[in-house]
């Protein structure tokens, strides 16, 4: 109930009176914050990111009696960055996470704890440990791989705990640490969910790996990004994700740059071709040829030969018409032959080659495709 006044009514004295008796002033009970006997806080213990409520602070007085503080309470937030509070019990969701907001008055405090995350979301945390000794694993790697909340990363701390806010359904997290084998969990998440992950250790460290392989797209678009993972293999047959501790590069061998990647193996398409996407690890290297494309366009490789059966080395083949129309390739590299990157649909293509004469090819392209060319020698040509 909240603060009432207390009325002390005169009573008339002994015997009766036929003049009424007039009522004393009221008297009121102790207003004073030194008679705080407790205090809550009133409001949701779970806010979305970028929304704001009023929380309310209610103060007990000794007598049983209560009354809204809230502006005369002291607030405060234990993160500010996820959950922001102004002197009036106002506060905002800034960020995902869990923070304590508390309220004082009359010598009394409160806290209640609040999460900020998204209407149907929760949170999910865990531990991992060593398999044998459960001994926790600080600095562990757990990425959200898939579900809502995919391409979120954590650490674990001295503890070898970790938590994310804000995931909900499917999710598959990955852990990894240096010197483990890194494991893969799949949940299901419709609630606040712990888990409790056991990594095995790698006896022996890099001394027992045999080889480092880059794994990621085969393709990617030109605009598009892809990720690319560095996974050490071990002689137990066990395999190690050391993506953060590789040195990435990426390289097109057969001319102008095609693709970035950062430090991370995330890597962008910036033109047409092919690129050799490379990872080195100590003494270990790794390397994966991808194909970048524009959307919607394909490769077109072959060779060009001479019907004499001669491999003409630096024939030219170009793209006349069509999508792709001016890209060069040249007969080259290893007698391999050549190759056009980001062609589609009707295309006309010339094969030359001094000494040769010219061949002319419309194709269709709605696929990768291999084409090869035969150039008749103009001597025999002529003589025709």
């Amino acid at each position: 109930m909240t603060r009432r006044m207390l009325v002390i009514i005169a009573l008339a004295s002994a015997g009766c009176s036929d003049k009424p008796t007039a009522p004393s002033q009221p008297v009121f009970g102790p207003t004073t914050s030194s008679n705080v006997s407790a205090l809550s806080i009133t409001g949701p213990n779970a806010v979305a990111p970028g929304t704001q409520f009023q929380y309310q602070a209610i103060a007990r007085y000794a007598d049983g009696e209560t009354e809204d503080v809230t502006t005369k309470a002291s607030w405060a937030s234990s993160k500010p960055q996820v959950l922001e509070v102004h002197p009036n019990g106002n506060a905002r969701g800034e960020q995902r996470g869990g923070a304590n907001l508390s309220a004082k008055f009359g010598g009394v405090e409160h806290t209640l704890a609040v999460r900020v995350l998204e209407p149907g979301t929760f949170v999910v945390s865990g531990t991992i440990v060593q398999a044998g000794d459960g001994r926790p694993i600080a600095g562990a790697t757990v990425t959200v791989d898939s579900g809502i909340g995919m391409g979120r990363t954590t650490t674990t701390d001295g503890q070898g705990t970790f938590e994310f806010y804000g995931l909900s359904g499917s999710v598959q997290l990955t852990m990894s640490a240096s010197g483990y084998q890194s494991r893969g969990v799949n949940i299901t998440v419709t609630q606040d969910t712990t888990a409790h992950v056991l990594l095995n250790g790698i006896a022996g460290g890099l001394k027992d790996a045999f080889k480092l392989s880059v794994i990621g797209p085969e393709r990617l678009a030109v605009g598009a990004s892809g990720q690319y993972r560095a996974m050490l293999h071990y002689l137990d047959g066990s395999t190690e994700d050391v993506t953060t501790r590789a040195t990435w590069s990426a390289e097109n061998v057969f001319g102008p740059p095609t693709m970035t990647i950062s430090p991370n193996g995330i890597a962008a398409g910036i033109a047409d071709g092919p690129c050799s996407v490379r990872a080195i690890l100590q003494q270990f290297e790794g390397s994966k040829v991808v194909a970048v494309l524009r959307t919607g366009t394909f490769t077109l490789v072959g060779a060009v030969s001479g019907s004499d059966g001669a491999f003409l080395h630096m024939a030219t083949v170009t793209v006349e018409s069509g999508i792709g129309a001016g890209k060069v390739a040249h007969n080259t590299e290893w007698d391999l032959g050549f190759a056009l990157w980001g062609v589609a649909g009707p295309v006309r293509l010339r094969a030359s080659f001094p000494g040769y004469q010219d061949s002319l090819v419309d194709l269709n392209v709605t696929r990768d495709m291999v084409h090869s060319f035969t150039l008749t020698p103009l001597s025999v040509s002529r003589h025709d």
